[in-house]
């Protein structure tokens, strides 16, 4: 073996490991996330209406980043607002279809 194919080895190697550390850690994160889009998800600095979700694979406890829609305290978006929250601060979550959701629906008429 010469000193190419043993670097295009490593490389491959390195590649591989690669592909499944990151689907290790998105099938454990996806398994462990109860928010879907549409939904308010309140943390320590406030709430979001969750517009996307995707998988932070940087982090030392894998999980999903949420971005979505500032609210207000009374659930009202803030105009041309918006953050990240991350998984791991959750505190609450109100789901979209809920009794839950609807009293907070008709918080805001």
């Amino acid at each position: 073996m010469d000193k190419d194919e043993c670097k295009n080895k490593l490389i491959a190697l390195f590649n591989e490991y690669e592909f499944n550390r990151k689907s290790i850690i998105r099938e454990y994160a996806l398994s462990n996330n109860e928010v879907e889009k549409g939904d308010i998800f309140i943390d320590h600095i406030g709430p979001i209406e969750v517009t996307d979700i995707v998988i932070n694979y940087n982090s030392a406890e894998p999980g999903c980043i949420y971005s979505g829609k500032k609210l207000n305290k009374d659930y009202t978006p803030m105009k041309g607002k918006y953050r990240l929250a991350y998984q791991s601060d959750q505190s609450i979550i109100i789901k979209k279809q809920t009794k839950q959701w609807k009293k907070y629906q008709l918080f805001l008429l």
